[in-house]
């Protein structure tokens, strides 16, 4: 029997940039097919609002308390409910829950929560489409007696391939409050899920469908817990509690986005903390490998090398001009 070769391309830094925009919408009749994203697990309907640039489409409920995204999926208003790269569509997100659904982001008697948009700078109505170098999605929680207010605040820019979400909390009383760190995401079916602790990062890889979501928390160690590791806790100092006297406020980041493999996410956790990456042409001489061949990983490469196709592989690295050792990117296997 012949060999087949695959000739496969690993590529871990982004393209120039190809637009010079992001852009912020509600989803209207009349504007669904331009911008509502594409995929198995897409949620939004009308009325929920869109954050885009050239790297990715994130969708954020409509913060109503009545606002589900299916039958098991439920309590997401204002909570990010599809996520996808713009050019390569393909949503498998159930939901992120910044604050793990412990605070309700809805208004009273049926209306909207409180929502503010900020693009380049300017204050603009929710209701309007508009674009920029950077727009600002904020959202406030209903309060609750004891626990600190709660602010979700979401943040695109134009060449960013990260969406930033941020929770900020306060304490407008005159009594200490207290309350856990922790989110949680809704990734179904075939997902499975992790973290690097090197990279802060926690992951939610779906190998069939190809799609992948990190969530990067600097400063931050992301707890996997729960049934199945869904509910993550957000440690700092060995704990995830959250002290604020009066008058005080805590801001916490993350950095969210798809990808289409576990390994490419991996690459942009890397990339957040500073690693340089490079670009990796691999030759794979091997009948039964061509469906791996993305995940090789050579020692050459200055990487730990856990996979090497069997039945006498023969493999062959071309290394382009420009690249330079992946020393800091961790191995894709666990």
């Amino acid at each position: 029997m012949g060999r087949s070769f695959v000739h496969a391309t690993l590529l871990l830094v982004a393209v120039p940039s190809l637009a010079a925009a992001a852009d912020f919408t509600p989803l209207r009749e009349d504007n669904w097919e331009a911008f509502a994203p594409q995929g198995k697990e897409v949620d939004a309907i009308y009325g929920d609002f869109v954050l885009r640039n050239e790297h990715l489409v994130g969708v954020i409920a409509q913060p109503l308390a009545n606002r589900n995204a299916n039958m098991t999926v439920r309590g997401v208003g204002g909570c990010l409910i599809d996520l996808t790269e713009t050019k390569a569509q393909n949503d498998q997100l159930g939901c992120y829950y910044p604050g793990a659904g412990r605070f309700q982001f809805a208004g009273q008697d049926g209306k909207l929560a409180p929502v503010r948009v900020v693009a380049s700078g300017q204050s603009v109505q929710h209701t309007n489409s508009i674009s920029g170098k950077t727009i600002t999605l904020e959202i406030d929680a209903q309060p609750i007696d004891g626990r600190p207010r709660m602010t979700v605040r979401y943040t695109i820019a134009d060449e960013t391939p990260f969406l930033l979400v941020e929770t900020i909390f306060a304490n407008p009383t005159d009594k200490p409050v207290e309350d856990d760190l922790s989110d949680a995401i809704r990734a179904d079916r075939t997902f499975t899920f992790g973290t690097d602790a090197a990279t802060s990062l926690f992951w939610a890889d779906d190998e069939w469908f190809r799609q992948c979501y990190g969530i990067v928390v600097p400063g931050y160690e992301v707890k996997g817990t729960g049934q199945r590791g869904t509910l993550l806790e957000l440690a700092k100092d060995g704990t995830n509690k959250l002290k604020l006297e009066p008058g005080q406020s805590h801001t916490i980041a993350r950095k969210v986005f798809p990808a289409d493999s576990l390994l490419a996410a991996r690459g942009r956790a890397s990339q957040i903390a500073g690693a340089k990456l490079g670009k990796v042409s691999v030759l794979v001489a091997e009948p039964t490998a061509i469906a791996q061949a993305r995940n090789i990983v050579l020692n050459e490469l200055g990487l730990e090398e856990r996979y090497v196709p069997a039945a006498d592989p023969a493999l062959q690295t071309d290394v382009l001009p420009d690249f330079e050792p992946l020393t800091h990117l961790p191995s894709p296997w666990q």
